[in-house]
C-alpha cells in the first residue's frame, strides 16, 4: 500500500489527509474487494484546498451502500459506489459525470483487465456520441448534431 501513499504525496505534497486515503483503500480492498477505486474531483483537478474532502468511486461486482463504505474513509473520503454492470451502462449512455471520472480520475486500486475495459468503453462512447471536453465536463458536439440534421 505504501506506493499509493508515496505517489499521492508526490502529486499532492501539501494535502494533509493522504493517510486517510491510504487507510480507506486498504480497508475497502480487504473487506469489500472492489474491482476499481478511482479518485475524482478537486484533488485530481488540482483545485483542492487544505480542507477538501476526497471523492472516490468504487466499482463492485455486487451492490454496496454508501453506509457500508463511508466508515472506511474517516470522514475524509466521500465514496460513491456502482456495480460493474451499472457503471458500464452509464458509460455507454455517455453520462458526462462518469466519462469525466474515467478521463481524469486517479486510480487507487484496480483488478487485472478492469481498467482497460472501462477505458475502452468510455473512449468508444466519446467517439460514437461525438462528445467534446468543455471547461467542467463533457457534452455532445452540437455542431456535428446540426450537420447531421441538415
Amino acid at each position: 500500500m505504501g506506493t499509493i501513499l508515496d505517489d499521492l504525496r508526490l502529486m499532492f505534497p501539501n494535502f494533509p489527509n493522504l493517510k486517510a486515503v491510504e487507510e480507506f483503500v486498504a480497508g475497502v480492498v480487504k473487506d469489500i474487494d472492489p474491482l476499481l477505486i478511482i479518485m475524482f474531483g478537486a484533488l485530481p483537478r488540482g483545485d483542492y484546498t487544505y480542507n477538501s474532502d476526497v471523492d472516490a468511486l468504487l466499482i463492485t461486482e455486487v451492490p454496496t451502500t454508501w453506509n457500508e463504505i463511508y466508515a472506511y474513509g474517516s470522514g475524509v473520503v466521500q465514496p460513491i459506489s456502482k456495480t460493474k454492470n451499472d457503471f458500464i451502462q452509464q458509460l455507454k449512455k455517455g453520462n458526462p459525470f462518469f466519462i469525466q471520472i474515467m478521463e481524469e480520475g486517479i486510480i487507487l486500486h484496480t483488478k487485472e483487465g478492469v481498467l482497460d475495459e472501462f477505458k475502452s468503453i468510455a473512449s468508444d462512447t466519446i467517439s460514437k456520441m461525438r462528445m467534446i471536453r468543455v471547461e467542467r465536463g463533457w457534452e455532445m458536439d452540437e455542431e456535428d448534431e446540426e450537420d447531421d440534421e441538415g
